[in-house]
């Protein structure tokens, strides 16, 4: 499993690993405006199929997926309240345990990759980082995490990110409730 984040272009190094004979699978989460989501959902179908898009029949087609040896590449820095909080450059972020719980269900590696776009703004190199040792989902995450870190500190002008990733209120909020629900 490859595992990245809004960093450089990750659809590029998806594409150069297919292009070089790989069969690399995508999961994406649909987009709300359905317009909007059949094209990007056919822009990824471009690319490469098998296409998986976020759901439980998804899913369902991920895991046969992968546990049939094919390989997946996937972004965690999304936000999803249901995630656990990782401090994510200085801040608490709920992040998703899904990769590490799909690794170790599945006995897949997950592996760091970035499609790190070059100094002359066209072309991108695809690099592939060393496995995450398989444990506890959240420190799993906690790793991926401090790698996307380390390459957004390294060179800022990399990362695109256009969403609110933190959401303070809103984690304040389900720590109200999950606490309350603990009494």
């Amino acid at each position: 499993m490859l595992l990245s984040g809004h960093y450089g272009n990750p659809i590029c190094a998806r594409c150069a690993l297919v292009a070089r004979g790989y069969e690399v699978g995508g999961l994406l989460r649909a987009m709300s405006n359905p317009y909007s989501n059949a094209r990007y959902v056919q822009n990824y179908r471009d690319v490469a199929e098998p296409v998986f898009v976020q759901g439980p029949g998804g899913l369902k087609a991920l895991l046969r997926h992968v546990r049939g040896g094919g390989v997946l590449a996937m972004v965690f820095d999304v936000f999803d309240g249901s995630g656990v909080p990782i401090d994510f450059l200085g801040q608490p972020a709920p992040t998703v345990t899904s990769p590490a719980d799909i690794a170790l269900k599945t006995g897949a590696l997950l592996i760091p990759y970035f499609g790190i776009r070059r100094a002359d703004r066209y072309g991108f190199d695809t690099i592939l980082e060393e496995p995450i040792e398989h444990g506890d989902p959240v420190e799993m995450m906690r790793d991926a995490t401090r790698r996307l870190e380390a390459r957004i500190k390294d060179d800022p002008g990399q990362w695109m990110w256009t969403h609110r990733r933190w959401k303070p209120k809103r984690q304040m909020k389900r720590q109200r409730k999950r606490a309350a629900a603990t009494m």
